[in-house]
């Protein structure tokens, strides 16, 4: 279990990494994918199956999915992780 609460918390903080790399203005969903798939190289303990970046509407949102190492045979436990968060925007007031 604690294996699975491992990469349970390094897919969130890698989501939240790749929200901060797309928040920034002029920022792709490239940027996002890439910053995310960075953190989740670093963490460890994830097979990732897809990271997606969604940038639209004044907000991005990422989503990681993948299996997390298990102890037990035949047993794959799966975690999705999304964050979201503001686009951010320039105001000239």
């Amino acid at each position: 279990m604690a294996i699975y609460a491992f990469a349970a918390e390094g897919a969130r903080h890698a989501a939240s990494a790749g929200v901060e790399a797309t928040q920034a203005q002029g920022a792709t969903e490239r940027m996002g994918a890439r910053a995310t798939r960075g953190y989740l190289d670093q963490v460890g303990g994830l097979t990732v199956d897809s990271v997606e970046v969604i940038r639209q509407a004044g907000q991005v949102t990422v989503s990681v999915e993948g299996t997390s190492l298990a102890l037990v045979p035949l047993w794959s436990p799966v975690i999705e992780v999304t964050s979201t968060g503001p686009v951010e925007q320039w105001s000239t007031s």
